[in-house]
């Protein structure tokens, strides 16, 4: 059976070529995706040398992945698709978490916030794919 092409989603006026049942799910993910790749990265390459601290561009990815992962829930939830609300607020309160602890760590020059930033970013990446 052919299957019928992608039907326009309904909200806020958006533009058709946009907004169809597949474009924005690889697009929101993979913009999700790359911050968590950011921070893990800096992590791993911070852990090779001493005295390990956080970054600015730890803050950037951190508040970039809070921002993305609301717009995929949103995306998610305008596409009429499935959300795991307890997955949902568990993850959201995880990238809250590392955005505070990457901004402390800033502004203290800490190695503790550095080690916080890289177990919460991980533990968010544990959520996500249970």
């Amino acid at each position: 059976m052919p299957q019928s092409p992608p039907q326009p989603c309904r909200y806020f006026g958006l533009s058709r070529f946009f907004l169809t049942r597949r474009t924005p799910l690889p697009v929101s993910r993979s913009a999700h995706r790359s911050p968590f790749a950011a921070l893990m990265g800096g992590v791993f390459y911070q852990l090779r040398g001493k005295g390990p601290v956080t970054g600015r561009y730890m803050v950037t990815s951190a508040v970039v992945q809070l921002v993305t992962g609301a717009g995929l829930i949103w995306t998610l939830t305008s596409l009429d698709l499935p959300v795991v609300d307890a997955k949902m607020w568990v993850k959201l309160a995880l990238d809250a978490l590392v955005a505070v602890t990457a901004l402390a760590g800033v502004r203290n020059r800490r190695s503790w916030a550095f080690y916080a930033v890289g177990t919460f970013t991980a533990a968010a990446a544990v959520v996500a794919v249970a």
